[in-house]
Order: C-alpha cells, then structure tokens, then sequence
C-alpha cells in the first residue's frame, strides 16, 4: 500500500469518528437515563439538550439520533435537517464502528440503543447488547 498525505488523512478522520461514535454510546446513555431517566427511546429535544451539555459536535447528530431516537422520530428529524440520510444504511454504518445492530427493524431488534429489551422489559448494558435476528 502506497503512503499519502490523503490516505494518512482519511485514516486519521475515520479514527476520530470512530471514538467520537463510541464516545457517544458510551456516555450518552447514562447522561440521558441521569437527566430523563431510563426510557426505551428518547425525544429529539432531549437529545440535542445532553449533547449540548456533553459539548458534542453537531458533526455527529446523524449518529446520536440513529442511536437514541425510534425509527419515525429519526426520520422526521433527518427530513427536518435536510439531510439525505436513510436509517438503515446509517445503523449499518455504525455497525462497521462497533456501535449499534446493523438491522434496526423493530420486527427483529430486541434490545434497542438504550439497552432496554423489548420482550424482557429489562436493560442490559451497552457491551452486553445482541440482537436475535429472525
């Protein structure tokens, strides 16, 4: 492999995404349990309000919402900002990240971003997560 300047970039851009996105959910989470309580998902306003305090760019809101926020809720806000974004190739990209489900269905996703699971009724923590594909 040949060493450039733009390969060292895109190598060290895609390393500070990928700790910004484990930052995300890692901290996130408990922040928002701290601030709202444990939910199953969380409102856009009281994302955007932790990530503010958190001092998160809004660089990553793409991530956070995907993360945090129910599949229609993602939708109207993505639509909202005018981003062209689809929730299903960015759950597959936070995925590749280490972070998330890959398919995010709500058929087939049993435990959601927060750790909360959905037949259970209980949370598991975030290194504990798994998803039961159909």
């Amino acid at each position: 492999m040949i060493f450039s300047i733009e390969n060292i970039r895109d190598y060290l851009k895609d390393r500070r995404k990928r700790s910004v996105i484990h930052s995300l959910a890692k901290d996130l989470p408990r922040e928002l349990a701290l601030a709202y309580g444990q939910q199953e998902f969380y409102s856009v306003d009281q994302l955007y309000e932790t990530m503010a305090k958190k001092n998160y760019s809004h660089q990553f809101v793409i991530e956070a919402l995907c993360l945090f926020l129910k599949r229609d809720d993602f939708d109207a806000e993505v639509a909202k900002l005018g981003e062209g974004v689809d929730y299903t190739t960015k759950c597959y990209e936070l995925k590749r990240y280490g972070v998330g489900f890959g398919v995010p269905e709500p058929s087939t996703n049993i435990i959601n971003a927060t750790g909360y699971n959905l037949i259970t009724k209980t949370y598991k923590s975030w290194t504990s997560r798994h998803i039961n594909l159909k």
